[in-house]
């Protein structure tokens, strides 16, 4: 593909392993949380209410399929598709800085 020419596989797992940290950190500050344990502090409890955007796009549009084997392959899938959507985004963007004639009208 033309606009995945700059994709770097490198990138992508480092994406993977940034992303998998994060979506574990905020799993087990979401049970934190569940179980109370967590207190008043602003910065776990606003790791714990972004695990609602790690669950996406898997856990909310097959709520049905996701039983207790299911749920972390459902993460691992949600960590693969937010590691290859950033950067596919940095690959096209790169692509269009490249391709983009530069302009010396001001």
């Amino acid at each position: 593909m033309r606009l995945l020419k700059n994709f770097s596989l490198l990138r992508f797992f480092i994406w993977v392993i940034l992303i998998g940290g994060l979506t574990i950190f905020s799993f087990l500050a979401t049970f934190g949380k569940g179980e109370g344990t967590i207190g008043d502090s602003f910065f776990l409890n606003f790791i714990a209410d972004a695990f609602y955007l790690f669950r996406f796009p898997m856990h909310v549009l097959f709520t049905e399929c996701m039983n207790e084997n299911a749920f972390f392959i459902g993460l691992f899938i949600n960590v693969i598709f937010y590691a290859f959507l950033i950067e596919a985004t940095i690959s096209i963007r790169k692509n269009k800085r490249i391709d983009s004639p530069i302009s010396s009208n001001p």
